[in-house]
C-alpha cells in the first residue's frame, strides 16, 4: 500500500525505467494492485495532486503497453508540517486510498504538537488517518502507539522492520 513508484516525484524511483521494472518485480512475487504514495512535504517535494496523477497516468500507460495485469492507484504520504495542517483546516480534499484512507508521517525526533489535533480534525472529516513507519520514531512507545490506535488512527509498518532491518541497512538490499 506504501511505495514510491512514480517517477521523479520523491526519493522513490527516478525515472519509467525503475518504475517498469519494480512494477514487473512485484507482479512477479504476486502482487496485482499497487497503491504508490509519494511525499507531499511544504519543505523537499511539493507534489501537487495533479502533478501525481499526471505522472500515475504516465505509468499506467507504460504497464499497459508492457502488458503487465496489474492495477495501480495514487495516493500520498503526507509530512505532518504546518502546510498539511492548514490544508485540513481549509477542508481542501486530501489524496487518499481505500475508503478515505490518508497516508501521513511526522518527524522522527520528537512527537508534532499538532498531532493530536491533526487526527481528530481529519477523522471529524471523514479520513481514517494511518500514520507510516512508526516504528521509525524516536518518541513512539507501545503506549504512544496504543493512544494513536485509541484515536482512531492506523499504523502502517514497513515489512523490512519486522524481519529486523533498519531503513539505512534496508536501503541498499535488493528486492528479489
Amino acid at each position: 500500500m506504501h511505495s514510491h513508484l512514480l517517477a521523479a516525484l520523491d526519493d522513490g524511483v527516478r525515472n519509467h525505467e525503475e518504475a517498469i521494472e519494480l512494477v514487473h518485480r512485484f507482479y512477479s512475487l504476486g502482487y496485482r494492485k499497487l497503491i504508490t504514495t509519494p511525499h507531499i512535504n511544504s519543505d523537499y517535494y511539493r507534489n501537487e495532486p495533479n502533478t501525481i496523477q499526471q505522472t500515475l497516468q504516465e505509468l499506467k500507460d507504460l504497464i499497459a503497453k508492457e502488458n503487465i495485469p496489474i492495477s495501480i492507484e495514487a495516493a500520498a504520504e503526507y509530512y505532518l508540517d504546518e502546510e498539511l495542517m492548514r490544508k485540513v483546516e481549509a477542508r481542501e480534499p486530501l489524496l487518499t486510498f481505500g475508503q478515505s484512507h490518508v497516508l501521513f508521517e511526522t518527524n522522527f525526533l520528537n512527537e508534532p504538537y499538532q498531532l493530536q489535533d491533526f487526527i481528530f480534525q481529519v477523522i471529524t472529516q471523514g479520513y481514517k488517518p494511518i500514520l507510516a513507519h512508526p516504528e521509525r520514531y524516536g518518541y513512539m512507545t507501545m503506549e504512544k502507539a496504543e493512544e494513536l490506535r485509541d484515536r482512531g488512527a492506523l499504523l502502517q509498518i514497513n515489512i523490512p522492520s519486522i524481519l529486523g532491518f533498519t531503513p539505512g541497512l534496508f536501503s541498499g538490499l535488493p528486492l528479489n
